[in-house]
């Protein structure tokens, strides 16, 4: 009796798992393979997907383009729109009307009436949907046609997966150099070491496009091997392209960058100045100190501003003559940042309260004045009041919000408020020896 308990126990158990054998195999049976490999529970094709596929191949250019950018805001779950978005990668027709990228319109946003393509649409949409597309676009970087190329290797610099840093390798050498250009800019957003010595090379392509796009990529990458080379880039003949090689050498120039950004200070495009004063104010070497002061009277308001910014993060006493002067600056914000500056050294430095202490300083109300900055000429691409580098996204797209990846944003100045936080005429801010020497000023004064 106990020998036939057991075999009927053996027998259930059996059937048990047979069962979960042939449910779990009809799984897979009817799991969606995509491209050769077997995805396990799918996630359900969204509602419309079928015919925004359709649509990618109107005659209506415009209904291309937002069609595509429509499955792009869909995601991983528009998987199987993949082979049509590679057929259209090489549709160079130009709009210049608004696209409809749907309700959220995540992607475009600011950029929706801006020039674009329904290529450019497609690869935008191959980079939402993700890691399913990488090798689908990495077979397409093999296509005669430069328009693919370009428009695939954006793609490919955007995902996130290691299998696409080959790929835009390569393409950092191709004879187009559109696509070069953007081979150049997505390695900028991979976060692989074998990255750093094409991005080097890129410092000497015969396109200069190509060759600012190397500058901003080797400053995101923050390799020390990068020095050199940009300190050399930065007597490149184009003035971009200088500017973007101050800038990068201001995230992680050395020692070795101080002399050659200070040589900078003098070029003749000032945003190449600006961005050399941001980028000694970076700079823990005191052989910037001098050259920044000087720069406080520089012709370009940006210029002094930037001056004064960066004195008030290198926080030498030798510089409160000098910034005292400029927050009697015409400008405004040169005011507003000199203050600032002064600000931070003379909680810093005990040697700038004696010397503050003989000057006329109001650091209460650095705008007393009558501003008579002239904005004619100032750019509107501002952060923390400094302006940032304009560094041109191969597509008009908002390029953080696209995918749910961590991508570097290419912003050079850090989100300072420039206006005085501390209320340096209080009691408990301002060093006992300013006090005192404005205090006899006052009493003097009131004798007379």
């Amino acid at each position: 009796m106990k020998r036939q308990v057991m075999i009927a126990t053996a027998l259930v158990f059996a059937c048990f798992f047979a069962a979960m054998y042939v449910a779990q195999a009809g799984n897979v049976e009817t799991s969606e393979v995509v491209f050769g490999s077997v995805v396990q529970d799918p996630e359900p094709a969204p509602a419309g997907l079928a015919d925004k596929i359709r649509a990618l191949s109107s005659s209506n250019a415009l209904e291309r383009a937002s069609a595509a950018c429509q499955i792009g805001e869909m995601g991983k779950r528009a998987a199987q729109a993949i082979p049509m978005l590679i057929q259209v990668l090489g549709d160079d027709t130009q709009i210049n009307a608004e696209i409809d990228c749907g309700e959220r319109n995540k992607w475009r946003g600011k950029h929706s009436d801006q020039p674009t393509t329904p290529g450019e649409m497609a690869a935008l949409a191959l980079a939402s949907i993700g890691e399913p597309s990488v090798e689908p676009v990495i077979a397409a970087m093999k296509n005669d046609s430069s328009i693919v190329r370009r428009n695939a290797v954006w793609s490919l610099g955007i995902i996130h997966d290691p299998r696409t840093v080959a790929a835009v390798i390569t393409a950092s050498r191709d004879s187009d150099p559109r696509v070069r250009e953007n081979a150049v800019w997505g390695m900028g957003l991979k976060q692989d070491k074998s990255v750093v010595e094409p991005l080097i090379a890129a410092l000497a392509d015969g396109e200069w496009k190509v060759r600012e796009k190397g500058a901003w990529s080797l400053g995101l990458q923050g390799d020390s091997r990068s020095v050199e080379p940009l300190t050399n880039a930065l007597r490149d003949q184009n003035a971009k392209v200088r500017e973007q090689v101050a800038w990068a050498l201001g995230l992680k120039g050395n020692k070795d960058a101080v002399e050659p950004l200070t040589n900078a200070l003098h070029d003749a495009e000032w945003r190449v100045r600006e961005k050399a004063a941001w980028a000694l104010g970076l700079k823990g070497d005191n052989r910037a100190v001098d050259p920044l002061i000087a720069a406080l009277k520089d012709e370009n308001v940006q210029v002094r501003e930037q001056a004064a910014w960066a004195l008030g993060l290198r926080g030498d006493h030798r510089s409160v003559d000098a910034l005292s002067a400029a927050m009697k600056d015409q400008s405004k914000e040169v005011r507003k940042k000199a203050a600032w500056a002064l600000g931070l050294i003379l909680m810093r430095d005990p040697k700038a309260a004696d010397k503050a202490g003989d000057l006329d300083i109001n650091l209460k109300n650095p705008d007393r004045d009558v501003d008579n900055d002239n904005k004619s000429g100032r750019d509107d691409d501002r952060v923390g009041g400094v302006r940032v580098p304009n560094i041109d996204v191969p597509f008009n797209v908002s390029i953080p919000i696209i995918v749910d990846i961590d991508i570097p944003v290419p912003v050079a100045i850090p989100r300072i408020n420039v206006s005085p936080r501390v209320d340096l005429t209080s009691d408990n801010a301002v060093p006992s020896k300013i006090k005192s020497k404005q205090k006899e000023k006052h009493d003097d004064a009131l004798l007379r």
